[in-house]
This record gives structure tokens, C-alpha cells and sequence, in this order.
């Protein structure tokens, strides 16, 4: 045999060693552990049996003057509980944190009874709110109610006021229309006959219109406006009259009844009982009716006046020249409200005056006014709807 085979053959020998021993030995000590387990646990049964034994065993009791010739039985050993250990005394930190315990046990229940009571109150406070919720709440309904019944009459209010309006401007248009047919007539008008039948006051007013026709001619209107202009009262429509010359004229109607309008020939012409160039020649202290339109001037007058009056440019649409006129302090104190309202003009206004003169004005062709009967040139007719200025 070569060497090496000498060297195989012992590592084959180790390599079987090493794969059988070890299990061997595991089975070894198993059964050994097996053993003292089982002896172990026979040996507790042994005394626990032991011990019951002698726990039930009964002692029989030794009556007085007899000996008892049984052999002495020893008693079962009596076990008595151990005494309690008394609980160790808490140390500070113990009695801080039974204390800190006890502390917040309190301040709970503090707690809870005041969440309870703040519990009551919210609800008092909401039954409370819901109550006074429903009493607001049927105040607005009742004010709604109230609201709608007032816009339920202000829209009936309103209805009323237009149809009212509409009949107003319906009425007054068919008036314009009327009062611009009279005046086109009263141009064409060939007889002193056919001007009475438009005029109002015609037995008065004929003369007048005799006499003015002599030395004043009224120019023909032109083309109405589309749109017109007017003021109107219950009792006359004024109407602008636009004049061929470029002029204008204002024309006022007398509401007869519905459908009848009397024009009145006085304001429409400008009627005065006197011209401008006359006024100086006129009897002292005699007033005439002037109907005139006035503005007032910075021209302080050429004669003593005493201190308050105030100074006025008089104007006429048939006079080339202009005529001033003061009105004395004495009579604007005393004079009514037309007087005070000719004070206050601060444009060019038609008015109705009376005007004189005297020695002192008439050497420098002044006049004086002596009272303010109307303002603008309508008799009879209020001064808040005769408060219209005339184109020039």
C-alpha cells in the first residue's frame, strides 16, 4: 500500500466519529434529565400526600383524672396567617401628591357643579332667547304685513297719480292745441266781431283795443314749437307765441270750461295806459297802469331820495327806448307782496306797475312807482303763476 493510502484510510475512521458521537451524547442526557424530572415530581407527591395526612387526622380530647394508654398522636402543625404589614407611611412626596389628589378630586367636583349650573343657565338663557326670537319674530311678520298693505297703497297712490297725470297732460295738450288755433285767428281775424269771440272781457277790452290798434301793430306768430312751453293754473294757460321778428310774446288763456279758452288781450299786447314818451308830460302825482318789464339798475336817481329806495330799468316790447323808474323806501315799507317780490328780482321780470312823476323827476325823464298791483302782466291771476320772464 502506497503512502498515500496509509494517509486516507484514518480520515475516513475520523469522519464517522464526528457524524455518530454527538447524538449519542444528546440522547444521554435527555434520559438523564428524564429521570431527575420524574423523580422530582414523585418526591413532591410523596409529601404533599404526607401533609394531608396529618392535617386530617382527628386529635382525641383527654378528659380530667384519665390517662389515655393510646401512644401520643402528634398534632398537625397549625399554621397561623402571618401578620399584615403595616403599610409603609407615605414620605413628603407621597403626602404632596395625596394631597395635590385629594385638591383636584375638590376642584372636579367644583367643576361639574358649576358646568351644571352654567349648563341651567345656558338653558334658561336659550328658552329666554328663543322667546324673545318668536316676539321679533312676529313683530316683523306684523311689520311685513304693514309694509306690503303701505306699498300695496303707495303703488295704488301712484297708479291714481298717473292716470291723473295722464289726463292732466292729455287736457293740457288738447288746450295748447286749442289756445295755438286761437291765436292763428286771432290774426286772421277780419271783424272787430270775430275778436270778441276770442277775447275775455270784451265789452272792457274793445275800446282798449280800439284805441292801442291805432298806433301799435302786433307782428304775425311764426312756427309753433313741437315741443311747447307753458305754465298753467286751474284757472288760465300762458303760452310762449313765437313772433315772425324773432320776438316772443306771452299769451294767457282764460279756462272758460273744458273745452272753451278765452285769450287775454291786455297781457298778450302789453296794454299801458300810456307811452313811455308821454310818462314826462303826464299831470303831477297822476298814476297810470303800466304793464312793464323791470330790472334792477345801479343809476342812482338825479334828484334827493331818501335812503332805501331803489332804482329799476323799465321796458316795453313796442318802445324803442327804456324808462327809469325809482322806488321810493316809503313805499317799498309799506307795499305788499308783489312789492316786496319786484325788491327781491334779481332778472329782468314782467310787472304790472303804477308810476307817476313830479317836479322833482320829471326835469331829468325819470318816473316814480307807487305801487306793484300784479306781478307779471295777468290781472287776476296769482303771482307765483305770473312770474314769467319774456324772452326779449
Amino acid at each position: 500500500m502506497s503512502s498515500s493510502d496509509t494517509t486516507a484510510e484514518p480520515k475516513l475512521r475520523r469522519r464517522r466519529k464526528r457524524k455518530h458521537w454527538p447524538w449519542a451524547v444528546i440522547l444521554l442526557i435527555s434520559a438523564i434529565v428524564s429521570f431527575t424530572a420524574w423523580k422530582l415530581i414523585a418526591e413532591l407527591n410523596t409529601r404533599k400526600e404526607s401533609v394531608t395526612e396529618k392535617e386530617s387526622a382527628p386529635t382525641m380530647p383527654i378528659t380530667n383524672g384519665e390517662k389515655s394508654t393510646a401512644s401520643p398522636t402528634p398534632l398537625a402543625t397549625i399554621h397561623k396567617p402571618a401578620p399584615a404589614v403595616p403599610a409603609p407611611k407615605p414620605t413628603g412626596d407621597a403626602t404632596k401628591k395625596a394631597k395635590e389628589t385629594e385638591e383636584a378630586k375638590a376642584a372636579a367636583v367644583e367643576l361639574a357643579v358649576e358646568m351644571k349650573k352654567t349648563n341651567d343657565d345656558a338653558k334658561k338663557a336659550a328658552v329666554e332667547l328663543a322667546a324673545e326670537m318668536k316676539k321679533t319674530n312676529d313683530k316683523a311678520k306684523e311689520a311685513a304685513v304693514e309694509m306690503k298693505k303701505t306699498n300695496d297703497e303707495a303703488k295704488e297712490a301712484a297708479v291714481e297719480a298717473t292716470a291723473k297725470d295722464i289726463g292732466l297732460r292729455s287736457e293740457v295738450k288738447n288746450d295748447f292745441l286749442t289756445a295755438t288755433r286761437m291765436i292763428q285767428s286771432f290774426f286772421i281775424a277780419r271783424s272787430e266781431g270775430e275778436i270778441e269771440r276770442l277775447i275775455r272781457h270784451p265789452k272792457e277790452v274793445m275800446p282798449k283795443y280800439r284805441e292801442w290798434t291805432k298806433s301799435h301793430g302786433i307782428e304775425r306768430p311764426g312756427k309753433f314749437q313741437t315741443a311747447p312751453k307753458f305754465i298753467t293754473t286751474d284757472r288760465f294757460l300762458l303760452i310762449g307765441v313765437p313772433m315772425a321778428d324773432g320776438s316772443s310774446r306771452l299769451a294767457a288763456f282764460e279756462k272758460v270750461d273744458k273745452a272753451t279758452l278765452r285769450l287775454d288781450w291786455e297781457s298778450f299786447a302789453g296794454w299801458c295806459e300810456s307811452q313811455f314818451a308821454d310818462v314826462p308830460k303826464l299831470a303831477s302825482n297822476r298814476q297810470v297802469l303800466m304793464r312793464v318789464n323791470a330790472q334792477r339798475s345801479a343809476s342812482t336817481p338825479p334828484f334827493p331820495v331818501k335812503e332805501g329806495g331803489l332804482a329799476f330799468t323799465l321796458s316795453h316790447p313796442d318802445e324803442q327806448t327804456t324808462l327809469s323808474a325809482y322806488l321810493p323806501a316809503e313805499v317799498l315799507t309799506q307795499g305788499d307782496k308783489a312789492t316786496r317780490y319786484l325788491a327781491g328780482m334779481q332778472k329782468r321780470g314782467m310787472v304790472t306797475l303804477k308810476i307817476f312823476v313830479d317836479d322833482e323827476c320829471r326835469l331829468h325823464g325819470w318816473a316814480k312807482i307807487a305801487a306793484v298791483p300784479n306781478v307779471g302782466w295777468v290781472s287776476e291771476m296769482p303771482m307765483e303763476a305770473g312770474s314769467t320772464t319774456m324772452p326779449k
